[in-house]
């Protein structure tokens, strides 16, 4: 049995869905970062602010702090996406070894098979010779009475 290298388009979905949200993953991580880095820079300024700048400071805060609850729900999701893809290309791959190895059998299908087979094969090499038994029988000529030559004289 040779390989099959036509290209599969399951594996090559499940390949750029995992490309994309690692891509997703490390783009999100990195808006993580800034925003963090955007919260800790907007702290330092809430002290040294008057009211109206406190206030506005305040808000720009629980902004950030709800996009980063957004952004940490979406890696759980991106996670998700993950397992679902790791399972989907596990199930992938076990149906296509089992087609790789001759159809969707097991070893076990597979020998049963086999054994089948090799019943019917002996069973169709009786009756094939049970077939020519007879018709040697049947092609040889009748055998007559007094053959030996005395036939019954009236």
């Amino acid at each position: 049995m040779g390989t099959d290298d036509r290209f599969d388009p399951h594996l090559g979905l499940l390949e750029t869905t995992d490309r994309l949200v690692e891509e997703l993953t490390m783009h999100n991580l990195k808006a993580r970062e800034r925003l963090r880095e955007g919260i800790a820079w907007l702290e330092a300024r809430r002290e040294g602010a008057g009211d109206a700048e406190h206030a506005d400071i305040e808000i720009l805060i629980a902004q950030c702090h709800d996009a980063l609850k957004r952004m940490e729900s979406l890696r759980g999701a991106y996670q998700d996406v993950r397992a679902i893809n790791a399972a989907a290309h596990a199930e992938h791959v076990e149906w296509l070894e089992k087609r790789m190895l001759g159809g969707t059998e097991s070893p076990h299908e597979r020998r049963d098979r086999a054994e089948r087979l090799e019943r019917l094969r002996v069973e169709r090499q009786a009756r094939m010779g049970e077939l020519r038994r007879r018709a040697e029988e049947a092609g040889r000529p009748p055998q007559i009475e007094g053959e030996d030559g005395s036939r019954g004289a009236g």
